[in-house]
């Protein structure tokens, strides 16, 4: 299992790659304030983010065995 924490500003941030043998994953925003805006390329905005993290959030995706990403 690999695991990391990615540093999030205000600049869009890539904060996971492509693995096609992912099945699972979670996202914490570990922040106690700040949202975060998440998206497929590097052209989210917060007007237009597929989804928002809030502080202390979690996002949960998990494959059922198929591969994602």
């Amino acid at each position: 299992m690999g695991f990391g924490r990615v540093r999030v500003t205000t600049a869009v941030t890539k904060i996971l790659s492509a693995n096609p043998q992912r099945q699972s994953l979670i996202l914490t925003n570990a922040s106690t304030s700040g949202i975060v805006f998440l998206g497929s390329d590097n052209t989210v905005t917060s007007a237009h983010a597929a989804t928002q993290l809030a502080a202390g959030g979690s996002l949960t995706e998990d494959s059922g065995g198929s591969r994602m990403y």
